[in-house]
């Protein structure tokens, strides 16, 4: 079985958000993962523009593989596209890798602020 890693390209390679999620691309790419590069525009209107379009053909010939995404990614919308059309395929498994537990309690998508 094959297995990507989802690489966003952005400007600011070495920033706290960065840095953590590059060096995981960086290990995973020394056992063997292709990343699938996809260029993050800050710009929301092109984000919308470009993301369902190019996302498709990204992932279009990919069977019988593994896709590694790493959360927070930097947009909630790229987040929610990008997931639900992996999971539609056949044969491919996603694993998230996360970095930011806070993010999965106190995010903006969680109604109930953290646990208890």
């Amino acid at each position: 079985m094959k297995g990507y890693i989802l690489d966003f390209q952005m400007k600011s390679e070495n920033s706290a958000l960065v840095k953590p999620k590059k060096d995981i691309v960086h290990f995973l790419e020394e056992v063997g993962y292709k990343t699938i590069d996809y260029d993050f525009y800050p710009q929301k209107y092109k984000r919308f523009l470009f993301l369902a379009i190019s996302w498709q053909k990204k992932i279009k010939g990919l069977r019988d593989t593994m896709i590694v995404f790493q959360y927070p990614m930097y947009s909630r919308i790229c987040e929610k596209v990008m997931l639900k059309s992996v999971k539609k395929k056949e044969n491919v498994k996603t694993v998230v890798i996360v970095h930011d537990v806070d993010s999965l309690r106190f995010g903006k998508h969680n109604k109930k602020k953290g646990f208890g």
